[in-house]
């Protein structure tokens, strides 16, 4: 099997495709985010890194860590 080269067009092509299909998990995800828009919080980063882990089947099996590290990014706007 070929894959296609990645254009502007395929990826939003894609984008849009996956979207559409998951589109009750993205709209949790956003709600989830507008509850918690901050990533200094270790509790709503935690919430937020374990909707995405499960929504996405991520797998990733220390989500605590994930979440300390997000913390610990400072990667908020002042």
């Amino acid at each position: 099997m070929q894959l296609e080269t990645p254009t502007r067009e395929l990826i939003e092509k894609y984008r849009k495709e996956f979207e559409h299909k998951n589109s009750a998990e993205e709209e949790a995800i956003i709600e989830i985010f507008k509850i918690f828009p901050n990533n200094k919080d270790y509790k709503g980063v935690l919430l937020k890194s374990i909707v995405i882990n499960t929504l996405y089947g991520t797998r990733i099996m220390r989500i605590d860590n994930i979440a300390r590290h997000i913390c610990e990014l400072d990667i908020d706007d002042p």
